[in-house]
């Protein structure tokens, strides 16, 4: 009862600061104006992160003076992640460089490792057990957690769709760890996932306002710190593959998009419209049609990942195996529309 009403009023701080925000939408000066990459037509305020984070933190030092979490979520979610949303509000409205935002959030993914201890030591693989990642722990630790921030960021190009994929991923987050005993992880995601929500009532769309760099990469390296703090939290934690599944989709489409940009000799840390998502809506899809697209295809990951708990290691492989091949086909789909669509042109 006590999670639930500390629940319901993260929600309603997140859509609160919000609303007041679009209120008083003409003094904020962090807005977006559209241009050729843009997916939207007018300028549309870009702080909706402001309230997703102040809320979720609101929340979490609430849950740390009532007991209901330990003081290891200051050091490993909540500092960290301050720090995160900061550097993404900074680039919100100053625009820095791709490679001072890199270095920026690969110093914070060190520090949280060094000073947060958070590291992801070894990974449960099917049909070998338990593999020690050694000297490859921290290395790969920091990448995990600065891709998922990135992943997130790169996501975030359409009205409702990190938002509402945030939200589902977090609900699943929740019952995962809720099954497997670990109940303070599961009040960190109902918190961000309620957070989420609140953003979501003014972002489904047609968006009244963006989450912004400053709330996708705080929402990436939320869900980031939880797979790994999860993946052993209690011992054994939950199958590292279970939340690989979880976030499948974004990460099939941000890796896919990268190396196939790279393989034509395009910079793949630029600004493009060449997302799987972005490619959807170019085929005549609304905003609103990719997003629920999205949605199924999240529920979906989650029931798999809910399905791994409990399958031996021969169906394990069987459900990540049928996995990629149905996000396989859903990317060889949208490369046919497109091609039927430039011969139609054509023709």
């Amino acid at each position: 009862m006590v999670g639930a009403a500390l629940a319901c009023s993260v929600l309603f701080v997140s859509a609160g600061c919000i609303w007041l925000m679009l209120r008083f939408a003409h003094r904020i000066p962090v807005t977006d104006i559209p241009n050729e990459r843009s997916s939207h037509t007018r300028p549309t305020l870009r702080t909706g992160g402001v309230a997703i984070v102040l809320s979720f933190g609101l929340g979490l030092c609430v849950a740390l003076w009532m007991g209901l979490a330990g003081r290891g979520m200051l050091q490993a979610v909540l500092l960290p992640g301050i720090l995160v949303f900061f550097l993404g509000l900074a680039d919100d409205a100053f625009r820095l460089g791709e490679a001072i935002k890199l270095a920026l959030q690969v110093l914070i993914a060190v520090g949280t490792v060094l000073l947060g201890g958070v590291v992801l030591r070894s990974i449960d693989v099917p049909g070998l057990g338990e593999v020690g990642l050694g000297a490859l722990a921290v290395p790969l630790t920091i990448i995990w957690v600065v891709g998922m921030v990135n992943v997130y960021n790169f996501m975030d190009g359409l009205d409702g769709l990190v938002g509402g994929v945030g939200v589902i991923a977090s609900g699943w987050l929740l019952l995962l760890f809720s099954l497997h005993g670990a109940p303070e992880l599961g009040l960190v995601s109902l918190l961000l996932g309620t957070g989420l929500a609140g953003f979501l009532l003014f972002n489904f769309p047609p968006a009244k306002i963006f989450m912004g760099d400053s709330g996708s990469s705080f929402a990436g390296f939320l869900f980031a710190i939880l797979a790994i703090v999860g993946a052993q939290t209690p011992s054994p934690g939950i199958p590292f593959p279970v939340f690989l599944l979880l976030f499948s989709a974004f990460l099939a489409d941000t890796s896919v998009t990268l190396v196939r940009r790279m393989m034509r000799g395009e910079p793949w840390y630029k600004a493009h419209r060449s997302h799987f998502y972005q490619r959807v809506t170019n085929l005549g899809f609304s905003h609103r049609d990719v997003s629920v697209i999205e949605y199924v295809l999240a529920f979906i990951q989650g029931l798999l990942g809910v399905a791994y708990l409990w399958l031996d290691s021969a169906w394990r492989v069987a459900v990540l195996a049928f996995w990629a091949m149905a996000l396989g086909l859903l990317i060889l789909a949208v490369h046919r529309r497109e091609v039927q669509a430039r011969l139609a042109v054509q023709g």
